[in-house]
């Protein structure tokens, strides 16, 4: 795990070999994040984007000064099916507006299956 403790510019960038993943499945990535009572500092969106082997990107946005407080939530980054082997990548990332951002805890990433389907 690892905590925010203060900055203004944060982005967490993850790649993934999919060669590890099985092929045709549909997965699930989300960070899995926890904001403690006290967090500060997070008053615009953060930006979750998704970068595919095959090149197909996907980008949203998060409001984390709506989610509760002192409980791990999963962050939904987005799907994707496992074709083509390769990098996946994906990254959180919070700079607008320039506020020094406070009380993240950060478990991980998950990536997990969603169902899957014959080739």
């Amino acid at each position: 795990m690892a905590e925010l403790i203060r900055v203004c510019w944060l982005e967490i960038d993850v790649a993934l070999d999919t060669s590890y993943l099985t092929e045709g499945t549909i997965y699930e990535v989300s960070f899995v994040v926890m904001l403690k009572k006290d967090a500060s500092g997070w008053d615009f969106p953060v930006t979750l984007d998704m970068e595919e082997p095959n090149g197909k990107k996907s980008q949203c946005k998060v409001n984390m000064k709506d989610l509760p407080r002192e409980e791990w939530i999963e962050i939904r980054v987005g799907d994707f099916t496992n074709q083509k082997k390769g990098e996946l990548k994906f990254i959180f990332s919070g700079y607008e507006g320039g506020l020094w951002k406070t009380g993240l805890i950060v478990k991980g990433a998950s990536i997990k299956p969603k169902k899957s389907f014959p080739i």
